[in-house]
């Protein structure tokens, strides 16, 4: 409370644009003070139920796979990048830290795909439901992605690709580990889809752009407002997950302007579509249905 009330009087003692900043700082001041007091068990429970349904009609018919898919969607940035550390005194991977992160994965699991009736289902389909779900899966993803960025200062002193790339993975992370064990499960219909490696998308441009603002802001040059520069980061997903969800995906990804200036910059070419697998697998189905007539 002290250190609020001294920065708003530093606030009142400036003038003109180096107010207005200050004013900002502020307004993100109070909107992490108000996060904080969310509780994490509400956040997680969110965000399992969130993932759960999200990932529920994956791997159809094969429970255990549909669970360790879905669960390494939700938490497989954490643990890829905890691994990464290799220092279980440093951060530890959340399926091993306690059993409150098992429990309330597997009950969310449960109730979104066999729970009696289809209430829950739902509910969780509705557009606002799922909008809040949503948000609180974002904000265990920006914190993780700044928590890594921040294990990766303590770990690798002086190192600047650590950071950023440990935060990356903690925010991408699930997307990789699902797009791995899609491509090698025959039975799965995205096992001819493209990959993160090879066509990024929102989960992977704005983990890294996330990753690096954060790092630059509070470690490269220094603000001193590392917890006001991680709520910013929080509300811009929250504002593109809100936007996106309550207008049926008419707002797009914003992450796709700076990632057309880099390539624009560079000449690199962006990576497309390829319709070659799709066209293969018709091919295949044609061919077998043929057979079958025969």
């Amino acid at each position: 409370r002290n250190e609020d009330e001294e920065r708003r009087a530093n606030a009142n003692t400036m003038g003109g644009w180096e107010h207005m900043g200050k004013d900002a700082w502020m307004i993100l001041h109070d909107v992490a003070n108000g996060l904080d007091k969310i509780p994490f068990s509400w956040l997680l429970v969110g965000h399992c139920l969130y993932v759960a349904q999200l990932k529920r009609h994956a791997c159809k018919g094969r429970w255990l796979a549909n669970y360790w898919l879905a669960f390494f969607a939700g938490f497989g940035g954490g643990t890829a990048s905890a691994i990464l550390l290799f220092d279980p005194q440093l951060v530890k991977i959340a399926l091993f830290a306690n059993d409150t992160t098992a429990v309330l994965w597997t009950l969310s699991w449960y109730l979104c795909n066999y729970s009696p009736g289809t209430l829950l289902q739902y509910t969780c389909d509705l557009r606002v439901v799922g909008t809040i779900l949503q948000a609180c899966s974002d904000v265990l993803k920006v914190q993780t992605i700044c928590s890594r960025v921040d294990y990766g200062v303590v770990k690798y002193t002086g190192v600047h690709v650590a950071p950023v790339l440990l935060g990356t993975l903690g925010g991408c992370g699930g997307k990789l580990f699902c797009d791995f064990i899609q491509k090698i499960d025959p039975g799965s219909k995205a096992s001819t889809l493209p990959t993160e490696f090879s066509v990024q998308t929102y989960s992977g441009r704005s983990s890294f752009l996330s990753a690096l603002v954060y790092y630059l802001l509070v470690y490269v040059y220094p603000t001193g407002y590392r917890r006001e520069v991680q709520t910013a980061i929080i509300l811009f997903f929250l504002i593109q997950g809100t936007l996106e969800n309550l207008t049926g995906g008419a707002i797009g990804d914003s992450t796709k302007v700076p990632a057309k200036i880099f390539h624009w910059v560079t000449q690199i070419p962006e990576g497309k579509e390829s319709t070659a697998s799709g066209k293969d697998t018709k091919s295949r189905n044609k061919k077998a249905r043929k057979k079958k007539r025969e």
